[in-house]
């Protein structure tokens, strides 16, 4: 399997990725991860008994060059696993996926990619637009050299066909998540959250594509006609001190309050009024099937 970034890096792809192992490997299907070397991560470890290789990215200043690099790595490191597994799964198509499809074809192994995101910021799309011209005879050979692509929604699935995969070789194949068991009822207290307000939840990365921003301009309105909402943002991001900047700007310190990633997630889904997902884009929002699976209005 292997992804541009992973564990401990958190992300909806990330997420999938992890599941996905794990459930193979629950029925006995010999799993290894690779994924870029990042500061402050061994070369090689296990996650929940998933074993994750890394390989390493020289710091370089030129975009072509950190290319060529991230595909001399995963090129190395698939040579070596010759021959000791059946299939190359790719989450995301983007250039991790375009070395791993040329390097498996070396190696003969068949090419699964998922294709996480639709529209403006589909896969290919995206990668086509990277490294001048290479980036758009990437996202070609991955079009011709992939076995088979999974598309995770219904536009995923007609952007494929657009750029001219055959219905043939696209399955759809949706995202899924853990439905929550019974459990005891979580009271507010025991996550510091007050009784006797709404509390509204969203969960993601604080980054431009989540638009958050667009969020707590909105949460300016609902306070100005007289509620007293508490919203809570699960995530962390480049865009942190930005959005904080932006509520204490509107006044709204009393009524947001920035929580980082949080282990248990369930917990606050269980305790919310209201999930909101103010997205510019997504190809099959994790955080909103969890809280439709939670029963949570969305």
């Amino acid at each position: 399997m292997l992804i541009g970034r992973y564990l401990p890096h958190i992300g909806g792809a990330q997420i999938q990725a992890h599941r996905l192992a794990c459930a193979l490997q629950a029925r006995g299907v010999t799993v290894k991860v690779l994924t870029r070397q990042e500061r402050r991560l061994s070369a090689s470890d296990a996650i929940d008994g998933i074993p994750v290789q890394r390989f390493w990215l020289p710091p370089l200043p030129v975009a072509a060059l950190n290319a060529l690099a991230m595909g001399l790595g995963i090129y190395r490191t698939l040579r070596r696993c010759a021959g000791k597994f059946d299939v190359l799964h790719v989450h995301q198509a983007l250039y991790p996926a375009f070395f791993g499809v040329l390097a498996a074809r070396t190696v003969g192994l068949p090419t699964i990619v998922k294709v996480t995101s639709s529209g403006y910021r589909f896969d290919l799309q995206i990668l086509a637009g990277q490294v001048g011209p290479i980036g758009h005879w990437a996202a070609r050979t991955l079009v011709r050299d992939t076995t088979a692509f999974i598309a995770i929604n219904e536009s995923i699935a007609a952007d494929l066909q657009k750029w001219g995969v055959p219905q043939s070789r696209i399955f759809n194949i949706p995202n899924g998540v853990v439905v929550p068991l019974p459990q005891e009822t979580v009271r507010r207290d025991q996550l510091s959250l007050p009784a006797n307000r709404p509390i509204l939840l969203t969960v993601g990365s604080l980054r431009a594509p989540k638009n958050q921003a667009v969020l707590i301009a909105a949460l300016q309105e609902v306070v100005k006609q007289g509620h007293n909402p508490l919203l809570l943002l699960l995530g962390d991001g480049d865009l942190r001190d930005s959005l904080q900047r932006q509520a204490a700007q509107l006044g709204l310190i009393p009524y947001v309050r920035f929580c980082g990633w949080v282990d248990n997630v369930q917990d606050y889904l269980a305790t919310a009024d209201i999930f909101i997902l103010p997205s510019l884009v997504e190809g099959l929002s994790n955080a909103l099937m969890e809280a439709m699976a939670q029963g949570l209005s969305c």
